[in-house]
């Protein structure tokens, strides 16, 4: 185990947070993209193993995909994060939600509607992006 600023294996959670949060990604852009961070192959196992990274084998190849995996999104045109006009100055009482928990909320809601139990899902939410974020999840879905 190192100590200080340096945590190979932190860094690479990290990175494949980032890397498979919209989704599966081939294991094969993810070694490369992560040689290209100087994270060796190991620790990248390790990371994934610790995230609980689900593998699954295509035709076209192997994937990896976090356990909770987010919802994709489909919208027509470019993305803009700014607000529209007629919307920055009216006050409004209900508050916005950051783009990952209204997906995360909204595959809960389908998976749930599927028959499988919420606090299973906000279990591997919590082990896989935190407390914070799996906690404001279980309330939009108590609200619902």
């Amino acid at each position: 185990m190192r100590f200080g600023p340096y945590r190979p294996g932190r860094r690479a959670e990290t990175f494949l947070r980032e890397r498979l949060a919209w989704g599966p990604v081939a294991v094969s852009q993810l070694k490369a993209a992560a040689r290209e961070e100087m994270i060796v192959r190991s620790t990248l196992y390790r990371a994934a193993r610790r995230l609980g990274v689900v593998r699954t084998s295509t035709e076209a190849g192997k994937l990896w995909a976090l356990p909770a995996e987010p919802v994709a999104v489909e919208r027509e045109g470019p993305v803009s994060n700014e607000m529209p006009e007629e919307v920055e100055g009216a006050e409004s009482e209900a508050t916005e939600l950051d783009p990952r928990i209204e997906q995360l909320v909204a595959e809960v809601r389908r998976r749930m509607s599927r028959g499988q139990r919420p606090e299973a899902l906000i279990h591997r939410i919590r082990k896989s992006w935190g407390a914070e974020l799996a906690d404001q999840v279980k309330a939009e879905i108590g609200r619902g």
